[in-house]
């Protein structure tokens, strides 16, 4: 478990959150307590108000992302370039 805790005065008491969670599975989960699990699977669990999302970073510069809320998923890429789909090292 992985918690954090807002900026405070020094000598007052902190207030923990907890912000991610690996189970005793290897299951993670973000933004949740109980991280989804499936038989034979390991599992990342984004879970925010708004959906979540998976960010791909080169050298700092965000270039590709996969993201999802109530109405769809998205492939992105915000920089030059395109979205390939491979299987056994050939694109599709």
């Amino acid at each position: 478990m992985f918690d954090r805790a807002a900026s405070g005065t020094a000598g007052t008491d902190i207030t923990f959150s907890e912000s991610m969670r690996i189970d005793s599975s290897g299951n993670v989960g973000i933004g949740t307590s109980s991280p989804n699990a499936y038989t034979n699977w390991r599992v990342l669990t984004i879970n925010g108000t708004n959906g979540g999302e998976l960010d791909f970073e080169t050298n700092g510069t965000n270039t590709s992302q996969i993201f999802g809320d109530v109405n769809a998923l998205y492939l992105s890429r915000p920089t030059t370039g395109f979205v390939a789909v491979m299987t056994a090292n050939t694109e599709r």
